[in-house]
């Protein structure tokens, strides 16, 4: 595999023991921009100059014998939201085209801190309201394996970006699958931390000065080992340890229908039900009793709370409007909703479950996200039925790490969702760790494996 493919923390071992230069590996993946660009749309802001100011830094203190963070001199990029000084936080509105952040997001400090070298800022749907990723002003971004389908939103172009090349890690965010849905259909590795795990600080709406609801920040990346990496990097708080180093040491529960009636694609679901065989040949103990949650109920309460939580930033018709005490009701029923899962994740470890509906659909640029469709066996289904997937582990506050699994027959990438106890961020991505060395995960789309770069 080139190296512009690698994962990031072998990407930084080169870069450690002098097997290539931060300065050249940035030079590989500007060159891979230079290249894809134009038909993918997945870097919109670009620091080269600077970016290689960073990387030449790097390698001095390559020579120098300095002690090297966690992602010394890999390139990244950051969800185009993640505040940067010196470059726009637009959320895709044209009224914010010009706004331009007086500090950085904590989490971009945290990566400076770590020797990364950020060079861009990745592409971003209308006020993050979508889950394809499209604006006026940056334009539409493509799917890598079929630019006539959609990256996934809102963090469409963080997933491209690592698909490709572009980047080793990436910094998305997520209320309601932006993180893990572009994660799915792209072939990369998501996490979507626990509330308030990760600050939020510089994730901002122009305008609005407090933490949203429900929204969390987080890593993405081409290997499990590296979104662990991020998040012992990005947390503000201790993240409870996990040493279990085995699958058969995991108790995992299934859950592939939506309860609530949405339809599901069956070549995807054969796919998830194949790893499903895989692991428990592997020693996974896979319990498929029913949860106590009462899934419609608690749909209904996370997306009231999500549409108010957003608000603000989208502007949407479909939007409750909701007095303090009917929120404050919300939330405690919230409260009891979560004490549910929690009292599940005394039986079972981990539960797995899809992260969408089907595998990425083509392109409805042009059609409002509340009527939108997909092709799910063949039939136009709404959009919004995925919903459920999205609102299982956001509603609940609780970590869903995103993990390739497979591939349709036409060659788009299939993800599983898999979530974790609150806090427990570390045990969804140990376990992706342990599928991944199984079973295989990122496989890099057709049309970069033509390209040429520096082998490893």
């Amino acid at each position: 595999m080139d190296v512009t493919l690698l994962p990031a923390h072998k990407q930084a071992a080169l870069i450690a023991g002098r097997d290539i230069s931060a300065r050249e590996l940035l030079e590989l993946v500007v060159a891979r921009h230079e290249v894809v660009g134009a038909v993918l749309n997945a870097v919109v802001v670009e620091r080269v100059d600077a970016a290689r100011e960073l990387a030449r830094a790097a390698d001095e203190a390559v020579v120098a014998g300095a002690e090297l963070g966690a992602f010394h001199g890999v390139p990244v990029t950051v969800k185009e939201v993640i505040d940067w000084v010196g470059t726009p936080s637009t959320w895709g509105d044209p009224r914010h085209a010009n706004y331009m952040p007086h500090r950085n997001a904590a989490v971009l400090d945290r990566l400076f801190a770590s020797g990364a070298v950020v060079w861009g800022k990745t592409n971003v749907p209308l006020g993050l309201g979508d889950w394809q990723t499209h604006n006026e002003i940056y334009g539409r971004t493509n799917n890598p394996f079929d630019p006539t389908r959609t990256a996934g939103g809102s963090s469409g172009g963080s997933a491209v970006s690592l698909a490709v090349g572009l980047a080793g890690l990436e910094i998305g965010s997520d209320i309601g699958g932006s993180i893990r849905f572009p994660a799915h259909y792209c072939g990369v590795y998501g996490h979507k931390p626990s509330f308030a795990t990760v600050p939020a600080a510089g994730h901002t709406y122009p305008g609005q000065a407090a933490d949203v609801d429900i929204n969390v920040v987080g890593p993405m990346a081409r290997s499990a080992r590296d979104l662990e990496t991020a998040m012992q990097l990005l947390a503000e708080r201790v993240l409870v340890t996990e040493n279990r180093d085995s699958l058969a040491d995991f108790t995992v529960g299934v859950m592939f229908e939506n309860p609530c009636g949405g339809e599901q694609d069956d070549e995807m679901t054969a796919v998830l039900e194949a790893t499903v065989e895989s692991l428990i040949r592997a020693g996974v103990t896979v319990s498929r009793a029913p949860q106590r949650v009462e899934h419609v109920r608690a749909q209904q309460n996370y997306l009231l709370l999500n549409y108010t939580a957003t608000s603000l930033m989208t502007k949407a018709e479909h939007v409750e409007h909701v007095s303090h005490n009917i929120w404050l009701q919300l939330a405690n029923e919230r409260q009891r909703i979560r004490d549910t899962w929690s009292e599940y994740f005394d039986e079972v470890d981990l539960l797995l479950c899809p992260v969408a509906a089907s595998a990425a659909p083509l392109h409805q640029t042009e059609v409002p996200f509340s009527e939108q469709t997909i092709q799910v066996n063949g039939r136009e289904t709404s959009n919004q039925d995925q919903w459920f997937w999205a609102g299982v582990a956001s509603g609940g506050y609780l970590p869903s790490t995103a993990v390739p699994v497979g591939q349709t027959a036409a060659g788009l990438p299939i993800g599983m969702q898999v979530i974790a106890p609150f806090a427990h961020d570390l045990r969804s991505i140990r376990f992706a760790d342990l599928l991944e060395r199984e079973m295989g995960g990122f496989v890099p789309p057709p049309m970069v494996s033509e390209l040429r770069s520096r082998p490893f």
